[in-house]
């Protein structure tokens, strides 16, 4: 059976969302012919590294093992904040060695992680890596001389642009994009080298349940009707200060609440116009992205966004943040919902959607549509394998 490793900032069935989400999904629907080892950290919180888990193995299922290493430093995410924003509004051009060093205050620190990388890695064909913005990446990838496929869920921020990223884009010997807007934004910055295979992979699959029990989730949270909902991290840099703060403005004239799912990395008003749901089981998730009117995704740092596109799967359309590139390509492409690049489109937007039925029940048709041609998980296991099965000399998988 094929041996691959795999390197991520954090792993595990409680961590919702974002690359390490599509990482746990991905891993579970190619185990059945590989056996994947995970580097990890015992971090569960992205802002501080907390170590909450338990260091050593575990089996996660019968072809995946963790295995989580301590992270040397916390963060505290106001003091790197600080630290960041000095770092890159300055007129000074950073050293190699300063922009390391912004690396390892990004972190999670986990040296033990990179030494287990390089002192195992004659065990394994392969190597998966995923995001390329954070510590166990950087300073794992120039270790391993195996085969190396890269996941690097890039945005077009400030850190892509650093000198040391150039090794980070260079050195995988695949790069594997979720979609076509995030493949544009690394064959601009990093031009291809040295035979590189780039490929579209697609991104997630995604596969609403058959049948959702709206009514459950009604009666357990007693919304007001119409609600609009995001599903995710909320905090500020996924936007959701500038969504509160807009919708408290837009409901002073309109009847209609915002709910919120996900942890709470931000103080949220008191005020029954913005519910808070905490986290929601897999099955809730489902029934609330069905029940909405609308659903609203704020940020403008998106690689896929796998939210919206659930959201589209069960025929809710969506508004989102036209800064983000990927989400504004996703939204011209299916014409399931609509974008706004400031406050007073947001205000149109919500107010255009709510008030229009019919616009609603075509747009929703529309992301059914979308995702199903475009995000089944047979479509985007087959280019992962595909690329796959260019590296492994001893091991093809079907």
């Amino acid at each position: 059976m094929l041996r691959i490793g795999v390197i991520i900032q954090r792993f595990g069935e409680e961590i919702i969302g974002g690359s390490e989400y599509y990482a746990l999904q991905l891993l579970k629907k190619l185990s059945e012919n590989i056996s994947f080892t995970v580097f990890t950290t015992t971090a569960k919180d992205y802002l501080s590294w907390e170590n909450e888990y338990p260091e050593g193995e575990f089996g996660l299922s019968e072809n995946i093992l963790i295995k989580r290493y301590k992270v040397e430093r916390r963060r505290d995410i106001d003091e790197f904040n600080k630290y960041s924003e000095k770092f890159f509004s300055g007129k000074k051009e950073h050293s190699e060695k300063e922009e390391e060093e912004w690396i390892i205050r990004q972190g999670p620190e986990v040296p033990s992680l990179i030494k287990a990388v390089e002192k195992e890695q004659e065990n394994f064909d392969i190597f998966f890596f995923f995001t390329y913005l954070y510590y166990p990446v950087y300073f794992s990838l120039p270790l391993v001389t195996k085969p190396k496929l890269l996941f690097p869920t890039t945005h077009d921020e400030l850190p892509l642009y650093m000198k040391i990223m150039k090794r980070t884009f260079e050195l995988p010997d695949a790069i594997l994009a979720l979609t076509k807007k995030e493949l544009e934004l690394i064959n601009k910055v990093f031009p291809v080298k040295n035979n590189q295979i780039r490929k579209l992979v697609g991104g997630i699959g995604i596969e609403a349940p058959e049948k959702i029990d709206t009514e459950s989730f009604l009666k357990k949270y007693l919304p007001l009707e119409p609600f609009i909902i995001y599903i995710g991290r909320i905090d500020g840099g996924k936007g959701v200060d500038f969504l509160i703060n807009n919708f408290l403005e837009f409901s002073k004239k309109n009847y209609v609440q915002l709910l919120l799912g996900g942890k709470k990395n931000m103080e949220l008003p008191s005020d029954f116009r913005v519910k808070y749901l905490g986290f929601l089981s897999e099955e809730e998730k489902w029934q609330a992205l069905k029940s909405a009117t609308l659903y609203v995704h704020p940020s403008q740092f998106e690689s896929l966004s796998i939210s919206m596109l659930e959201a589209m799967a069960v025929g809710t359309p969506v508004l989102v943040n036209g800064n983000s590139p990927v989400m504004k390509d996703h939204i011209l492409k299916s014409q399931a919902g609509l974008y706004y690049l400031d406050r007073n489109e947001f205000f149109e937007g919500l107010e255009y959607l709510l008030n229009n039925e019919n616009l609603r029940l075509r747009m929703g048709e529309n992301g059914k549509n979308y995702v199903k041609e475009f995000y089944s998980w047979e479509r985007i296991l087959n280019n992962i394998k595909e690329i796959i099965n260019k590296f492994s000399q001893d091991s093809k998988i079907p």
